[in-house]
């Protein structure tokens, strides 16, 4: 079956005609190919499909993955290490050692709340030293064993002392002589604050309840030797 031409194909064909009157029989050539390449049929061009572009990531350098791998291993190393809480310390070089002072025991004064009494420790030494803090504190019964001993320390920032050649300083101690459990201590032992050595003295002041607790003050400077 025949089919009528297009309206496009019918202006196509009237350009033609007229470029090749125009320009003569070379120009009608040069014409016919123009318009034919504007005017070619409706579909002639297949559409191209749509370019897949495929991107590929880099591998990260071989040394930054270690090096990111070892950073990651130093935090996780870090946050499982313990910090160390140590007893306040004096000034480098001028701490107390055990072997400078001589430890003594004041008399206690039995109250309704307890027994106070005082420790005290005198400089022997040939220089003057300092001493912050409260230091450690051991009950040792009669088989020289130590027992139940728990200091609470009342004061949350000490101050340092200066305790000069033969002078002294002292703390304050408090223990509860009712509510058992109770030891019964032969003597007590005293470490400097930042010293691992301790020195001693006779208890001979009973029974210390509440499980060896004793309350104490920071010490403080002692006039009079």
């Amino acid at each position: 079956m025949f089919r009528g031409r297009s309206g496009k194909a019918m202006k196509c064909e009237s350009a033609l005609k007229i470029n090749a009157k125009r320009c003569g029989v070379f120009g009608a050539a040069l014409a016919a190919v123009a318009v034919s390449s504007a005017c070619g049929q409706p579909g002639s061009q297949a559409q191209q499909p749509p370019a897949t572009v495929t991107v590929t990531q880099p591998a990260p350098p071989e040394s930054a993955t270690s090096s990111s791998e070892e950073s990651s291993e130093s935090t996780s190393d870090s946050s499982e290490a313990p910090s160390k809480s140590k007893e306040p310390e004096a000034e480098d070089g001028l701490a107390c050692a055990a072997e400078e002072l001589q430890l003594q025991l004041d008399p206690n004064y039995p109250q309704a709340d307890g027994s106070h009494m005082t420790l005290k420790v005198t400089n022997i030494g040939g220089r003057p030293c300092q001493i912050r803090g409260y230091g450690g504190l051991q009950f040792v019964d009669f088989n020289g064993k130590p027992v139940d001993t728990e200091l609470n320390r009342l004061q949350a920032n000490p101050p340092t002392i200066t305790i000069e050649q033969s002078q002294s300083a002292g703390l304050d101690l408090t223990w509860d002589i009712y509510q058992s459990p109770c030891v019964e201590p032969e003597t007590l032992q005293f470490t400097p604050p930042g010293d691992d050595k301790a020195i001693k003295s006779v208890w001979g002041r009973g029974a210390v309840c509440r499980g060896g607790l004793v309350d104490a003050t920071a010490f403080r400077n002692v006039w009079g030797g």
